[in-house]
């Protein structure tokens, strides 16, 4: 494997030419890529591999008039399916030569998938898709030089698309428009489409892109904006300027999913925040993909020395929230990271050897014990003089890889020995995330009996509010109970009747039947709730329909937060429907905090 890795090491991509076409009445992606690879190492290179997607064929490779064939193989990385296809009959890279392969592929633009990567051992091209179709054709992530990219892409109209480029209309006919775009930035030529709107700063150095037909109020906006524009602003002062004019933040439908390309982040429009309690979160989830446009995409820390770049995200984003919410907010973010790797087992191996390959352990030690190491080494050496060692660090490896020996050569050069131990703690060996664990597992053992020790009391508002939202609820179901017969215009009549009540996150109605199947959610959920427990173990849904009365009510705690600090108290009241064989279940959520000596855990 070394070998190998040392043969592709020298690969790079010269050029893209690409060119996009959604061919809507069809539902598919066309895509013609002339790719321009370069070899810039002393040996040849004889394999060119592409790695695309489940749903993603391939429809020819040629280099100039020269067919070629080429073998599929199933791979799986991080969880996910993907084919990788290993070019034939290609003609060698010699040393210092470059060489143009042409590939034609297409994709359904209905079937989402999501994105992934391979270790720098070759080549390839990767196209994606999500409900919102994206396209992206990487580099080879064995470099980030900059590549001189031009895009032209053809969609229906009224559909643009959106990425690192910037694009400009070129012309079009028949409802479909033209666009194109071009970009030198060392990164994928990252491409979304859709119909957006957008909102842009006064100085237009930051612009938000949100999905039409999913508005999100002006706050949420607002604040969107300024944060990602002083996120840029921060992150520049401590590690560099990036020659990009405008940072791009694109919400699109993506499941609770982020990516972070260099200043270009998709982010699904459900992370926004519409409501000043999830700004908190917004913060620390812009914070984290925008460090990406330093580590991870300047420098690619990629290699066998380990996949580090997002712990290296996550501490910057961990300071993110320290400056703007103080420091208890950068410690719940520690704590939330620690509770989720106590959680699960320790890991197997040292952060030095995790490879992306191999999950959920990449996962755990890259997002999550990945973080502490970078905090471990702040505190050792002062939080100035890291950013400083972070910020030479990015001035040597900009637009190239480097792994955790790079970064522990740079260490040494400004601190001498006096990080050594950090790096053989944390990365050759488990001694450090092993440690962690154990504090860890003290930490939320000790905090979850401290809940389980409490009695739920919420407050006699919230309680009031719960009894007077069932009322309302009971005497709208009864208006609606002829629609709530016919099995085929139950679930209308219900939204129709209890859409109008719900008021998340503060309070929700709800109802299920003798089962726990859920008839109506607020968040348009399915399926059987039996599951769904306090914190004692009880089943909440299952206990009301088993209590063996018409109604009554109950109070617990079922949920804590990530640091396990606080924790949901409920009121809960409920009232059976015995002709329609359904329970009206309304619930009302307040946070309770840790107090005394606990919270000093």
């Amino acid at each position: 494997m070394v070998a190998h890795e040392r043969e592709f090491a020298a690969l790079e991509i010269a050029r893209y030419d690409l060119r996009v076409d959604l061919v809507a009445a069809e539902r598919r992606v066309r895509v013609g890529a002339r790719v321009l690879f370069a070899n810039r190492g002393s040996r040849p290179i004889e394999r060119v591999g592409v790695l695309l997607p489940a749903g993603v064929r391939i429809g020819s490779v040629h280099t100039g008039p020269l067919d070629h064939l080429w073998n599929e193989e199933a791979v799986g990385l991080g969880g996910f399916r993907a084919t990788y296809v290993v070019v034939l009959g290609f003609p060698p890279i010699g040393p210092g030569d470059e060489r143009a392969i042409d590939f034609d592929y297409e994709f359904s633009a209905a079937a989402p998938t999501l994105s992934s990567r391979l270790e720098p051992t070759d080549g390839y091209l990767l196209a994606e898709s999500l409900w919102v179709p994206t396209l992206r054709t990487p580099l080879s992530e064995v470099g980030m030089e900059r590549a001189p990219c031009a895009l032209e892409v053809t969609l229906p109209e009224p559909l643009v698309p959106l990425g690192l480029a910037d694009f400009e209309p070129a012309g079009g006919e028949g409802g479909r428009r033209t666009w194109r775009g071009s970009t030198a930035f060392p990164f994928s030529p990252f491409l979304v489409y859709g119909e957006y709107a957008r909102s842009r700063d006064a100085d237009r150095r930051v612009e938000v892109c949100t999905l039409a037909g999913s508005p999100v109020p002006e706050r949420g906006l607002e604040f969107t904006t300024d944060c990602a524009a002083e996120l840029r602003s921060t992150y520049e002062r401590w590690f560099g300027a990036v020659d990009l004019l405008t940072t791009k933040v694109i919400a699109v439908r993506r499941h609770g999913g982020s990516w972070g390309a260099p200043g270009c982040l998709l982010i699904d429009d459900g992370l926004l925040p519409r409501e000043a309690w999830e700004e908190l979160r917004a913060n620390g989830l812009l914070a984290h993909e925008l460090a990406h446009t330093w580590w991870g995409s300047s420098v690619a820390m990629h290699g066998g020395a380990g996949y580090l770049h997002e712990g290296l995200a996550n501490w910057c984003s961990a300071e993110a929230d320290a400056m703007r919410y103080g420091p208890a907010a950068r410690e719940s973010r520690y704590e939330g990271w620690l509770v989720r790797y106590a959680r699960g087992k320790p890991l197997r191996s040292p952060l030095g050897k995790l490879s992306i390959l191999k999950e959920p352990e990449y996962g755990r030690g890259a997002y999550l014990v990945g973080a502490h190491f970078y905090r471990a080494l702040a505190e050792r050496a002062g939080a100035e003089p890291f950013v400083n060692l972070l910020r030479e660090f990015y001035a040597e490896h900009a637009f190239e890889s480097a792994d955790l020996d790079d970064l522990r050569r740079s260490a040494r050069r400004r601190f001498g020995g006096r990080l050594d131990d950090l790096f053989e703690d944390w990365i050759d060996s488990r001694r450090a995330s092993d440690a962690l664990h154990r504090r860890g597992r003290a930490m939320v053992e000790e905090r979850t009996a401290y809940w389980r020790a409490r009695a739920p009391a919420p407050s006699e508002a919230l309680r009031a509010d719960v009894a007077a939202r069932l009322e309302r609820a009971r005497e709208a179901l009864r208006g609606a109970a002829g629609g709530l017969s016919p099995a085929g215009g139950r679930d209308a009549a219900l939204r129709e009747a209890l859409d109008p009540i719900n008021a998340m996150p503060g309070v929700q109605v709800t109802v299920v039947d003798a089962k726990c199947d859920l008839a109506y959610h607020v968040q348009i959920q399915s399926g059987n709730v039996r599951g769904h427990r306090d914190l004692l173990g009880a089943s909440v849904y299952g206990s009301i329909v088993e209590a063996g009365t018409t109604a009554g009510t109950i109070a617990n705690f079922d949920f804590m937060n990530e640091d396990l600090r606080a924790a949901r108290e409920n009121a809960i009241a409920w009232t059976a429907l015995p002709d329609l064989g359904l329970w009206l279940v309304v619930e009302g959520h307040e946070w309770r905090a840790i107090e005394g000596p606990a919270g000093d855990t």
